[in-house]
């Protein structure tokens, strides 16, 4: 899988390369194993909630987030169909 990111943007980014490198390798996997080999762009979110307030804050109103302890991330390609949506869950055991 070409675009894997670089040790030093995961280490610029994450702080560390080991544990960010073996997700993004596990994500291009699960990617390969049903869309085949493809120039891919990978995008993560951080682990936050919202306790409280959820949509208020676009409004100027007041949240309660949280940081939560969970990584969440995906990869995408260009495809000529643009009505071609399919999306995987998985989870550290490899499922």
């Amino acid at each position: 899988m070409s675009n894997m990111p670089a040790k030093e943007v995961l280490e610029r980014v994450y702080g560390e390369s080991k544990r960010s490198g073996e997700r993004f390798l596990h994500l291009s996997e699960c990617f390969a194993k049903h869309f085949g080999d493809a120039e891919v762009e990978f995008f993560t979110s951080p682990g936050r909630t919202e306790m409280i307030g959820n949509h208020t804050d676009h409004n100027g109103g007041k949240i309660v987030a949280a940081s939560i302890s969970h990584w969440s991330g995906g990869a995408e390609w260009n495809r000529d169909n643009p009505y071609f949506k399919r999306r995987i869950r998985y989870d550290r055991s490899g499922n």
